[in-house]
């Protein structure tokens, strides 16, 4: 791990004081009718350089108070969010870097692509320490005999995936120019630009087997990636997409089926994909949060759920959508022209929580953190000995565990979200090894899904994590 950065910032924390910093942007609630408990977290913004702002990292309270605010310089900063290892995270966009924060919002880690200009769209941390990122790329192409107008020179914009290690070592990189053609994009209009973002991807998440999910807001598509061997599994789009191979039930609107431009999708628990299909190639454009069921063995998709504002919102740029534990839905609106900057509805679609900032001041995601189980701090330098046999194992697997201390061990198994399993507290004999035997159930004696999990141990003031699988 890196040496931490000795950055001092000025840290504002203000939620039990009831002291609300200068310059903090004013944050008005139309619904606040109980609210699943947690806090929010946001970092304004503005495209319309003309309109006040002061940029703030902010964690809320259900009633809008910070209980955390860091006053920053005038630029734009993205993506605040809390990670599955305890992490908060934030993408500073003039020094085209993601930073890290601990518990004392101090900062302790900085994420950049390794021989790339690092993307603001996503940093993706898993509990292992390692952490998906995405990054960019300029080449010249001959455009001219594509696409009417196009440049004999044209600067295309590739995109990449990088996976690191908790030392910033790459260990799994995919590139959108082995994989995708420059016309993927559902537009030709993104081909006469002066740099040709094709792709545009702007987020990535992880399946239980440890395979890739990529969204390309510019080609309208969802991309399944084989994590082993790179190649593309599936395709999924909207009736822009070039490339679609699903069919779409019950998600018809007039001729347009299926989603536009999205942002920010992420499996849920139940297998079901949610997105924020921010809607931009309808007729009329309009936004929503959607959940499909994805028959992946007949290649069919079906809406299951939707949440569509009356009356709408059309957020043309940004936003994100979080299933919370209780089965609410928090949605951040990015960039709208109402100055709405998050809802929290209920499955039955009922507003619970909805605040707005003064018109033209945005919020690129939005979050709630509630008392979900998080890995509360990154992995460390190795100094448990630690296996897992049989790994992969179908019925149970034993973890063996080598240490020089008599300390008592604690052992908890978490998938690959940072959502806590199972937990193990043992004693360590005098003398040998311990090993603990994980039967692939939760807390609750539920057989989990096949998939990627982590077994951590801490053990004393030391710590160490495994990677498992788990077959069917």
């Amino acid at each position: 791990m890196r040496t931490a950065l000795l950055i001092t910032l000025c840290v504002i924390s203000v939620g039990l004081f009831g002291v609300t910093p200068p310059n903090f942007p004013e944050i008005t609630f139309s619904v606040n009718s109980n609210p699943t408990p947690g806090s929010i977290y946001l970092s304004n913004l503005t495209i319309n350089q003309t309109i006040p702002n002061t940029p703030f990292l902010m964690i809320l309270d259900n009633l809008g108070d910070p209980i955390f605010a860091r006053e920053m310089s005038a630029r734009m900063y993205l993506d605040f969010k809390l990670q599955p290892n305890g992490m908060r995270t934030y993408y500073d966009n003039f020094k085209k870097k993601h930073y890290a924060l601990n518990q004392s919002y101090e900062i302790v880690d900085s994420f950049s692509c390794d021989g790339y200009i690092t993307d603001e769209h996503e940093l993706f941390m898993l509990p292992n320490g390692h952490s998906f990122l995405l990054g960019t790329s300029l080449r010249v192409m001959d455009l001219s005999g594509i696409v009417d107008g196009g440049s004999p020179e044209a600067s295309i914009q590739d995109m990449l995936i990088q996976e690191q290690d908790e030392n910033h070592n790459v260990v799994f990189q995919w590139n959108t120019s082995e994989h995708f053609e420059v016309t993927d994009c559902s537009s030709n209009a993104t081909l006469l630009k002066p740099v040709v973002d094709y792709a545009h991807c702007n987020s990535i998440d992880v399946d239980a087997e440890g395979n890739l999910l990529l969204s390309s807001r510019h080609m309208d598509e969802i991309t399944k990636i084989n994590y082993a061997t790179g190649e593309i599994i599936w395709r999924m789009g909207g009736s822009r997409s070039r490339n679609n191979m699903f069919t779409f039930t019950n998600d018809t609107v007039g001729s347009f089926t299926g989603f536009s431009q999205q942002h920010y999708v992420r499996w849920l628990p139940n297998g079901h994909l949610l997105m924020f299909d921010n809607g931009n190639l309808k007729n009329p454009p309009y936004s929503r949060v959607v959940e499909y069921e994805v028959d992946e063995v007949n290649y069919i998709v079906t809406k299951v759920w939707e949440y569509v504002p009356n009356p709408v919102i059309y957020t043309s740029a940004m936003g994100s959508a979080q299933r919370l534990l209780n089965g609410n839905t928090f949605i951040g609106w990015g960039i709208n022209n109402q100055g709405f900057a998050a809802t929290e509805v209920t499955p039955a679609g009922q507003v619970v929580q909805e605040f707005s900032f003064p018109q033209g001041v945005h919020s690129y995601r939005a979050f709630k953190v509630t008392d979900a189980v998080s890995v509360d701090e990154a992995i460390a330098m190795p100094n448990i000995g630690l296996q897992a046999f049989p790994n992969p194992f179908a019925g149970a697997t034993q973890i063996c565990i080598k240490s020089d201390t008599t300390a008592p061990v604690l052992m908890q198994i978490f998938n690959c979200r940072g959502q806590l399993l199972q937990t193990f507290h043992e004693a360590k004999p005098a003398t040998g090894d311990l090993q603990i035997t994980w039967n692939g159930r939760d807390n609750m004696g539920k057989n989990v899904a096949s998939g990627i999990y982590f077994a951590r141990i801490r053990q004393g003031n030391r710590k160490q994590a495994i990677k498992i699988l788990k077959l069917n």
